[in-house]
């Protein structure tokens, strides 16, 4: 149950840690908690993308239940199902269908077709025939997942959920984007009230939803749900509670994918960079992942600078000096924030450039002292 909570928080290693303590002190009991002890840390590996080292635990659970409990025990079921997702998440799908189509068959013959490792199977089928472009295959995969998870699960519970979202995608495929729209806020309120709009779920229809309206040309309804977003991460950066950092690092990572967000996105992450050190550690994967994404808003940053700037320069346009301005200094000071051992100079000189260009003498001054690059009382 502490693991179950670290994932939730996005604590992956520390969940991953705990389970391996508890995995190495009842190593060789033949139990189902045991078993399920095995599996969490199975599903926490791939979730860190640790896909070798999932897979060669999970077959090994497979071989270990195989022996203690049989060939159509639910425990052999679950091992399957898990291996067939980690197949999954390598986009590894002719081998994902096989662990399935066997699942289906085990599952048949124990339990009946309708049982809920059938509707999971079912999804996964529908997933995967989908991602290999055969559409026509996918779709009464997919109906009979829902079908199942609606009638055992409920239509409002996330398995559910997920498989709605399943065939949203599907139907945005088909360009069938009204559809898919009604879909997608369907699935969007649902996981709201159930969870609320800071819920990573929640996030994710958020998301889906306004690249689907940016897609349909409805550029005002697709900037007000991201600014929703936005709105959301302001709110967690306030409270910095570490059981919403998953839902936090879910939106660093929106913001640094879409371009036109980049004004926004800089001093975001910026921010939750900072938070993330402050409360996880530098070494800690969010805080890891998240400086890597600020490098990559930074390099954009530069560029969009330094363009603007040699387009000042040749035709002399303040317009142009005042977007470099902002630009380099959006860049210079995020740098400082990210790695304050370098001196960062380039930046700095193009930040002078720019407001020289525009007559602050004084302000690109201070710049180029603080960056060493002339000495007070130095004539320009």
């Amino acid at each position: 149950h502490l693991a179950s909570i670290l994932r939730e928080q996005g604590r992956l290693p520390d969940a991953e840690r705990l389970l391996q303590d508890f995995v190495n002190q009842f190593r060789g009991m033949n139990d189902e908690l045991y078993m399920d002890g095995v599996g969490y840390l199975a599903d926490i590996l791939m979730q860190r993308k640790f896909y070798t080292k999932a897979e060669m635990l999970s077959r090994k659970a497979l071989e270990e239940k195989l022996r203690v409990f049989g060939p159509h025990h639910h425990q052999v079921v679950k091992s399957m199902l898990q291996l067939a997702s980690i197949a999954v998440s390598q986009k590894l799908y002719d081998e994902s269908e096989e662990h399935l189509r066997g699942v289906l068959s085990k599952v048949v013959d124990s339990y009946g077709a309708d049982t809920v490792d059938s509707a999971a199977a079912y999804h996964m089928l529908a997933q995967c025939t989908y991602q290999s472009n055969r559409l026509a295959e996918a779709k009464p995969m997919l109906e009979k997942a829902l079908v199942l998870r609606t009638r055992l699960c409920g239509p409002d519970h996330p398995a559910t959920l997920d498989t709605r979202a399943l065939q949203a995608e599907m139907l945005v495929r088909e360009r069938k984007f009204r559809e898919a729209e009604v879909l997608m806020a369907n699935i969007y309120r649902m996981r709201a009230k159930s969870y609320g709009e800071e819920h990573h779920g929640c996030l994710t229809s958020m998301g889906a939803l306004s690249d689907l309206l940016r897609d349909m040309r409805r550029e005002d309804d697709a900037d007000e749900m991201e600014r929703r977003i936005i709105t959301v991460g302001r709110n967690l950066l306030r409270y910095t509670k570490i059981d919403k950092f998953r839902s936090l690092a879910w939106i660093t990572t929106f913001l640094s994918r879409r371009d036109h967000l980049l004004d926004k996105a800089a001093m975001f992450l910026a921010k939750a960079y900072i938070v993330f050190k402050e409360k996880l550690g530098s070494e800690h994967e969010l805080t890891v992942m998240t400086k890597a994404q600020l490098a990559e808003i930074i390099d954009k940053v530069k560029w969009i600078g330094s363009n603007a700037l040699e387009q000042a320069q040749i035709f002399n346009s303040s317009t142009q000096f005042g977007v470099a301005e902002v630009m380099y200094k959006q860049a210079y000071s995020i740098s400082k924030l990210v790695s304050p051992e370098t001196d960062h100079k380039p930046l700095a000189q193009g930040l002078a450039d720019a407001l020289f260009g525009q007559g602050k003498v004084q302000e690109a001054k201070t710049i180029m002292r603080a960056a060493g690059l002339s000495r007070k009382g130095m004539k320009q």
